[in-house]
């Protein structure tokens, strides 16, 4: 039993909409093709046959950890997820967190994240202050600071030392 919009629930007529309760699901079916454009399933879960489009300010996404999948397949690529208690958006690719924006506007990457450039400057054009370092390029210091030496320094040409100050 069901609602048929165009005509009857036949195979041969100008039969186009169907509306019908089978499986404890309501089912909005396009009756020629058989395919369901909306199913609202009995756990009150929509299913659309086509895209979704919101017309409006917003899309409302609540619930328990509210969620939004994307889908290739059958696979579960991408969901964006809010987590109840941290209510902290998680970016999740295939089952492992990718990304998390903070409630209070962080923005954090997990995983290997290597950035080569800053400012598009490679990451090989910045001097380390951490580590042993060269550079081809002069260096000037300037002001009244000064160069503070803690240990020894080296002049050198061409590999050689052609002077040392040593503390």
């Amino acid at each position: 039993a069901g609602i048929y919009l165009n005509n009857t629930q036949t195979s041969g007529g100008n039969d186009k909409w169907g509306i019908y309760n089978y499986a404890s699901a309501l089912h909005f079916r396009n009756v020629t093709d058989g395919n369901n454009t909306l199913l609202l399933d009995g756990s009150n879960n929509a299913t659309f046959g086509g895209g979704l489009t919101v017309q409006g300010s917003s899309l409302i996404v609540d619930g328990s950890n509210p969620q939004i999948q994307f889908h290739v397949g059958s696979a579960d690529d991408w969901r964006i997820q809010m987590d109840d208690t941290s209510k902290e958006i998680d970016f999740i690719y295939n089952g492992g967190t990718k990304a998390t924006l903070s409630n209070t506007g962080n923005f954090s990457v997990i995983g290997n994240l290597n950035a080569t450039t800053l400012d598009n400057l490679d990451s090989t054009q910045f001097l380390r202050s951490d580590a042993n370092d060269t550079t081809s390029g002069s260096l000037t210091v300037q002001g009244s600071g000064g160069v503070t030496v803690y240990d020894r320094m080296y002049w050198q040409v061409s590999s050689s030392d052609i002077a040392k100050v040593q503390a």
